[in-house]
């Protein structure tokens, strides 16, 4: 993951963030499913994700210590952890969730160092909240072309990761028939299938 800000080469030897907390919003979507896994392997111990309860066994197999329904409210968040949390990552970059993120760091008080990774860019209505620059947030812009310094070492990494299964790659859900196809899978993808990556062989 790579922000706005330039990018340090990320920590490959090792955890870096012992006894840390995280909350990680939708966690069973693909970018939610590798945050938690990259958490635990950067050693963060409480590590607490909103999603459907459906996919609750499969995201805490991942690495994810708490996990609540994804209309959670932010006391019951907070009540998951030991101290405030500080870092919070929206996977789903709605204005709902950027603002369950914004307050879950703010209530009752400015959470010290907090900070905010967003997947998508800030919503009118959070940067009002945030004027002043309370809460430091961050936009996640991943691109291996621009940041090579953090790119080359990660990309040589994660084939070892996959390969002893300490990554685990998204579930996927085949929609046969190829190019003819396509209709099913938005049509599943409308319906809100979560969880997996709808994929389409075009040629079948």
């Amino acid at each position: 993951m790579t922000t706005k800000r330039q990018p340090s080469p990320p920590p490959l030897s090792g955890p870096t963030a012992s006894g840390k907390s995280i909350l990680i919003l939708g966690g069973s979507s693909s970018v939610g499913q590798f945050a938690i896994q990259f958490a635990r392997l950067a050693g963060f111990s409480t590590i607490v994700t909103t999603a459907s309860s459906q996919h609750a066994d499969f995201l805490k197999s991942l690495g994810a210590t708490h996990l609540f329904d994804r209309n959670v409210d932010v006391k019951t968040i907070q009540s998951a952890f030991e101290t405030p949390v500080s870092f919070v990552f929206d996977t789903v970059g709605t204005e709902t969730t950027q603002l369950l993120a914004f307050d879950v760091l703010t209530t009752p008080s400015l959470v010290p160092g907090a900070r905010l990774s967003l997947l998508l860019t800030p919503v009118d209505s959070l940067k009002e909240k945030n004027s002043g620059d309370k809460v430091n947030v961050d936009h996640v812009f991943g691109s291996s072309y621009v940041f090579r310094d953090l790119s080359i070492p990660f990309w040589q990494k994660i084939e070892e990761w996959v390969k002893n299964g300490e990554i685990v790659p998204n579930r996927v859900q085949l929609v046969n028939g190829g190019l003819a196809g396509v209709p099913e899978a938005l049509d599943l993808s409308r319906k809100g299938v979560s969880g997996v990556k709808i994929v389409v062989r075009p040629q079948e």
